[in-house]
């Protein structure tokens, strides 16, 4: 039976308080400012389906300050984010000239900027709320600011200033989805355009790799091609291009998104579309996304009736959800490792992360708890001279 219900949080595309419940998320989010659950939910009125988390924006603010972790991940830059960079400049050289005043909003290492800068682009700023990242691309020659989209008011100083606003995989993160489409509005140029890259979750047919991957703390806004047109038709922007993207990521599994390029319209004509797919789409996963972490905890009940030492490599979002819908935390844990040193030293449950070199001399049971990233890491134990097992869920 659907159970409808009043939101904590309203729909970011139209507003509206009264959703369809459709499944529990529950990841352990100790130490960090955000709630260990919520509900994926359907907006009742147009069908967007989101996150209907209790947290603040504050909460996500304080978050994304605090553990930015995308500006200093060890790995190296994949095949499909290079990919993604010669699509968005493939867009770029049909819309502006080189001189073109380019804004890159979420920026995290920088490597689009970089990439930009290399095709001989001279207007590059960047946006990001971490002052870390901002740092870290002044170094490579580019200016950067520390502010947040989501902020009341952006300054004078930004106003009407530029041709191009670049969002890559970062407006499925966005809590005040309306405050910041009126932002980017008012940094644009009349003329300007806004570039966006998201991932779409209306079909998920071709994913085989686990949900949190696709929905977990950071990304709440769960977008389809219907409901991005619905919200940017709300706010004033049409669509000078919306294609469709399809990334193919670890494991052969694939991820569809959109790159869209929009414009302000002036249309003051709304014509909303009711979603009807994506609802469905994510329940059909989540239900099977049951059943994998039910094989999980089978595999996991050996170590746990024979005591044995697991070392976990890896402290994201896929060992948070891990540690909270299976026995894992019952195990015998000797520690946790990840790669990013901005990780190392910080708490995970009653574990401090330690670096890769803790390594040493352990001859238990590695436990890989990442999504991606797995052949590095085989790599570097490896290099370690580890000969212990390798367990991979």
């Amino acid at each position: 039976m659907q159970k409808r219900v009043v939101a904590s949080r309203n729909c970011p595309v139209c507003g509206c308080e009264v959703v369809e419940e459709l499944f529990p998320v529950n990841l352990d989010l100790s130490n960090t400012t955000l709630p260990d659950h919520y509900n994926v939910v359907a907006c009742d009125y147009c069908g967007m389906c989101y996150a209907d988390t209790t947290a603040s924006l504050q909460d996500y603010e304080q978050y994304y300050c605090e553990c930015n972790y995308y500006g200093g991940h060890p790995g190296n830059v994949k095949q499909e984010e290079q990919n993604r960079f010669a699509e968005i400049e493939a867009h770029l050289q049909k819309l502006v000239k080189k001189d073109a005043v380019i804004l890159d909003i979420g920026f995290g290492k920088g490597e689009l900027l970089t990439y930009l800068k290399q095709k001989n682009y001279t207007n590059l700023r960047g946006m990001d709320p971490s002052v870390q990242s901002v740092s870290a691309l002044r170094e490579k020659g580019i200016n950067g600011v520390v502010l947040s989209l989501q902020t009341t008011e952006i300054p004078l100083d930004y106003q009407r200033k530029y041709d191009v606003i670049i969002l890559t995989e970062v407006w499925e993160h966005l809590y005040a989805l309306k405050r910041c489409i009126q932002n980017v509005k008012s940094m644009l140029t009349e003329s300007g355009y806004l570039i966006l890259t998201l991932p779409t979750f209306d079909d998920l047919s071709d994913y085989h790799l686990p949900l949190v991957n696709m929905i977990n703390h950071e990304h709440i806004n769960f977008f389809s091609k219907c409901s991005l047109g619905s919200f940017m038709t709300i706010y004033g922007m049409k669509a000078v291009e919306l294609c469709r993207t399809v990334i193919e990521e670890d494991h052969g599994s694939i991820t569809y998104g959109i790159l869209g390029v929009f414009q302000q319209s002036g249309l003051k004509d709304v014509v909303l579309e009711m979603d009807e797919i994506t609802k469905d789409v994510l329940r059909n996963y989540y239900l099977k996304e049951k059943c994998e972490l039910n094989k999980k905890n089978q595999i996991l009940s050996r170590y746990f009736s024979q005591n044995i030492p697991i070392l976990i490599w890896g402290a994201g979002t896929y060992l948070r959800q891990l540690w909270h819908e299976t026995i894992l935390p019952q195990c015998n844990i000797v520690a946790v490792v990840d790669g990013s040193e901005q990780k190392q030293g910080q708490l995970f449950g009653k574990f401090t992360i330690e670096s890769p070199e803790r390594l040493h001399n352990f001859d238990g049971t590695v436990l890989i708890a990442v999504i991606r990233y797995t052949e590095e890491i085989k790599a570097r134990l490896s290099a370690f001279g580890f000969q212990g097992h390798i367990l991979e869920l």
